[in-house]
């Protein structure tokens, strides 16, 4: 199964944009999905790709409320921090939170071994634990998109478009056997509570899961259906003041296996993950989601407001090879 993280953003009439939810609340929007891709004496192995968008400030090197030549822009604007020195398209970057003790460190495990991680966390200000380990156990991934902002303070719907796209690959070998293991990506935190900021799970954790579904049988893996399907979407979705607003979610899988799609439950929002999190929590603007046609309705009665900002996570689920589902 897929699971993607996304921002749903209600705005002007006659306006309707898309957008998807690394650092703390920097963090847009994640998907996560794996497939197998060899199998030897010694274990079979899976890839997993991690597809991320942070705000540009995340990667920024200027800090407070300065443009790029150190002078000051406002008193008081955190949210008008401009971002001089993001990456471009093709650097490769290493995920990172954004303070050295958050409520939920940054971490990616892979599920079979509770040794056999990736970390975020840093011992101070710059000072990345993954890089005082051996082997290394940082998140590195390579900037695929990278969207600027067009003025030199960001106006709020630019505040949600610009940002940069990062992709993460990487190997693990599993034991050989055919049974499944929950990988999963997580940290903290989401956008806070406020204008212009999220009306549920506000300052929540993230939590993309996928279940692992492998096969020691050559044949089977042949066929493709050890892997999870492919889904992929913009950030932030831009709803219609007072209106109902519809936009589809688009998945495709390897196999051709039929795709059935839902919208997360608390838990696969990771909520509870930071005792600081602030209500409401979860589908609190009731949005639906067909399960076959992946086509998401949200609702005018949440639609109340410009510039309000919802989180939800929704799940693509395929019939795998070593259990009933594979879940991403």
């Amino acid at each position: 199964m897929s699971r993607v993280e996304k921002t749903l953003r209600r705005c002007a009439p006659l306006f309707l944009a898309l957008l998807l939810q690394v650092e703390g609340q920097y963090f847009r929007y994640g998907s996560l999905r794996w497939r197998q891709v060899a199998i030897d004496d010694t274990g079979i192995t899976v890839r997993f790709r991690l597809s991320t968008a942070w705000s540009r400030e995340y990667f920024a090197t200027v800090g407070g409320c300065t443009d790029c030549t150190g002078q000051a822009v406002f008193p008081n604007c955190p949210d008008n921090q401009l971002s001089c020195d993001a990456p471009v398209v093709g650097d490769t970057v290493t995920l990172y939170d954004d303070f050295p003790s958050p409520p939920v460190p940054m971490t990616f495990a892979f599920g079979a071994n509770p040794d056999d991680f990736l970390t975020g966390r840093k011992t101070g200000a710059t000072t990345p634990v993954c890089t005082q380990s051996n082997p290394r156990r940082c998140i590195p991934g390579k900037v695929v998109n990278n969207f600027e902002n067009a003025t030199q303070v960001p106006r709020p719907e630019e505040d949600a478009l610009h940002m940069v796209y990062v992709v993460t690959e990487m190997d693990y070998k599993y034991p050989r056997e055919t049974r499944s293991y929950t990988a999963g990506f997580q940290g903290c935190c989401r956008l806070g509570q406020g204008d212009n900021e999220l009306r549920n799970n506000a300052d929540g954790a993230w939590y993309l899961r996928t279940v692992v579904s492998l096969t020691d049988n050559q044949q089977i893996a042949n066929t493709g259906t050890a892997a999870s399907a492919f889904v992929n979407h913009i950030p932030t979705v831009n709803a219609i003041k007072g209106r109902p607003s519809f936009f589809k979610m688009h998945a495709f899988d390897p196999a051709s296996r039929p795709i059935t799609f839902k919208l997360g439950t608390n838990d696969d929002q990771g909520i509870g993950l930071n005792p600081g999190a602030q209500p409401p929590f979860g589908n609190t603007m009731a949005a639906t989601i067909n399960a076959v046609t992946g086509q998401v309705t949200f609702p005018a009665s949440a639609a109340t407001s410009y510039e309000q900002f919802y989180h939800m996570v929704v799940i693509a689920t395929v019939v795998g090879p070593g259990t009933e589902f594979d879940q991403q």
